[in-house]
């Protein structure tokens, strides 16, 4: 799904379940995943369903985004990190096809180990990519989780357009700095009004 912004694409939630799930073969993902490599971030949707036959399921939503120049998948999860393990499985279902480099990957943990085996401090886009879970807002009830998802996404597209090519010390954007749980009161009456005006 194009954003206005060619630096940003959505990749669909049955697209995004299905790459988690897939039994395809390599090449045949790769085909899916291959043209998402030009651009700098990718937002995937998450979605704790098992069962693949059921396309309706899961209870619970959060994001997984890709950022080319860090070569990092961070989970933003507005629920206790409880899609934490369906997010590292599409984490490793897609990271060898996104990243232009070599290599199978690695978690944000392991990166800390080599960096402190080898006493030197690596640049952070000379290795990966790898996977983190990232400070985000909690929800206060058991059901506005897409309100999150809509929310933390606006953060990082305008984060992308607006600071991301002046600030290259800032290598990811402060959700918390910018979401809240005040979503859970004034987003729903904006998204009302959004479908009313498209329905006009």
């Amino acid at each position: 799904m194009l954003h206005p912004s060619e630096d940003i694409h959505f990749v669909t939630p049955t697209i995004s379940f299905w790459l988690a799930n897939s039994k395809d073969s390599e090449s045949f993902i790769n085909a899916f995943v291959e043209p998402l490599k030009t651009f700098k971030v990718v937002i995937f949707t998450v979605n704790n369903n098992d069962d693949m036959s059921q396309t309706d399921g899961g209870t619970h939503w959060s994001l997984l985004v890709y950022y080319r120049d860090t070569k990092t998948f961070v989970h933003y999860d507005s629920f206790k990190y409880i899609n934490n393990w369906y997010a590292i499985k599409l984490y490793e279902a897609v990271k060898v096809h996104l990243s232009s480099t070599e290599g199978s990957g690695s978690t944000s943990e392991e990166f800390c180990q080599i960096r402190k085996r080898r006493r030197k401090i690596y640049p952070i886009a000379a290795m990966g990519p790898y996977f983190r879970e990232h400070y985000t807002p909690q929800q206060t009830n058991g059901y506005d989780c897409g309100l999150y998802v809509m929310a933390i996404a606006g953060v990082i597209c305008r984060w992308c357009i607006a600071d991301l090519k002046k600030n290259h010390e800032l290598l990811f954007p402060d959700i918390m700095e910018h979401v809240d749980n005040s979503v859970e009161s004034t987003m729903r009456p904006e998204l009302l009004h959004i479908i009313e005006d498209l329905r006009t």
